[in-house]
């Protein structure tokens, strides 16, 4: 393996003039720069990524925490956080959130033993107190951001899409299309998004003079197993003609049911979802969906960190995204068969 002194050798410079091209420490010239970057080439040597870190105090490394490595909105988020993060000279550093405060609790330490630069944590999924109590601990002036998670006294910055929002809106297209009987598959009841969309839910109707019974809404999980089992339920009770899904994935469930029920979607029942996937593009009919440009917002939130790190000093932003919707092809007029099974 190529050494820094075969580099220096080859370039015909002292070592000293090659670590201060490879760290950026002092200005060297055009001339000797470039022998330097030739020698490099021509030996193959790669720097130390480790060493560097250990002499600069900085890893160029940003750690990440999505809801599940596996879902749809995690990986195109942490599609969008990775585009930054490689455009601005960092690599990242992926982790999947557990549900167990233990377990959350293990992930945050492992990535700050780490020497991480900067923390994302991303839609709301961890346990407030964990974060707080993990991050005193570390004794460590990390820049942290927060996607769809109120700070709640924590010195980070935030970028947060109105989760309140999401159920007004998706409520509104189906009161507009004259839809009554309006169920809702939520997310898990214990994260900080799901309370949020079911009281805007709750809201939407009553302002509208309806007043939901306690079995309309239901916690589920962010899974199609979910949507599928949940939603089979309430297509075989016949009380809905409008179901929201708490997410893209939770629709996809419930479209399966709908399908093997032979009740057709949009004519027997309209479906709208969260989250706004480009997935919800090629499943028949196409979904309707409120939310935001889930890769977008992770580009957004990962220049916002970058931008933090070495200015910790520098004033708390909390900056909203902007939240809109998709009326593709699942939501339509209530059907004359369902006005006649609940008149």
């Amino acid at each position: 393996m190529k050494s820094i002194k075969d580099v220096a050798q080859l370039a015909g410079v002292s070592i000293t003039t090659v670590s201060h091209v490879l760290n950026g420490t002092r200005k060297v010239s055009d001339v000797a720069r470039r022998r330097v970057q030739l020698a490099i080439d021509q030996s193959g040597y790669v720097p130390s990524g480790v060493a560097r870190s250990l002499r600069m105090s900085a890893t160029q490394t940003i750690g990440v925490l999505v809801p599940d490595i596996s879902s749809p909105f995690s990986a195109e988020l942490a599609q969008g956080m990775a585009e930054v993060a490689r455009e601005r000279g960092y690599a990242l550093m992926l982790g999947n959130f557990a549900s167990q405060p233990e377990d959350q609790m293990r992930a945050l330490q492992d990535l700050l033993t780490r020497r991480v630069d900067g923390l994302l944590l991303a839609a709301g999924v961890y346990n407030h107190q964990v974060l707080v109590d993990t991050l005193s601990r570390s004794g460590r002036r990390l820049p942290v951001l927060l996607i769809d998670h109120e700070p709640d006294g924590l010195h980070v910055d935030s970028l947060s899409s109105s989760q309140s929002a999401y159920g007004h809106l998706a409520v509104k297209r189906l009161l507009q299309l004259g839809h009554e009987r309006i169920a809702c598959i939520n997310g898990p009841e214990h994260l900080f998004i799901t309370p949020l969309r079911m009281q805007a839910w709750r809201e939407a109707l009553q302002v509208a003079g309806i007043t939901p019974e306690s079995d309309w809404s239901v916690f589920g999980e962010f899974t199609p197993e979910s949507g599928y089992e949940l939603g089979k339920a309430m297509l075989v009770s016949k009380r809905f003609s409008a179901i929201i899904a708490g997410a893209d994935v939770i629709a996809l469930g419930l479209m399966r049911a709908a399908s093997e029920l032979g009740v057709r979607v949009p004519e027997d029942v309209s479906v709208v979802c969260y989250d706004m996937h480009r997935m919800g593009n090629y499943v028949y009919p196409p979904l309707d969906s409120v939310g935001s440009d889930v890769k977008e917002k992770g580009r957004r939130a990962m220049a916002l960190l970058i931008d933090r790190v070495g200015q910790t000093d520098a004033p708390i932003r909390r900056e909203s995204f902007p939240t809109t919707a998709v009326w593709r092809a699942s939501s339509a007029a209530p059907s004359l068969a369902f006005s006649r099974v609940t008149s």
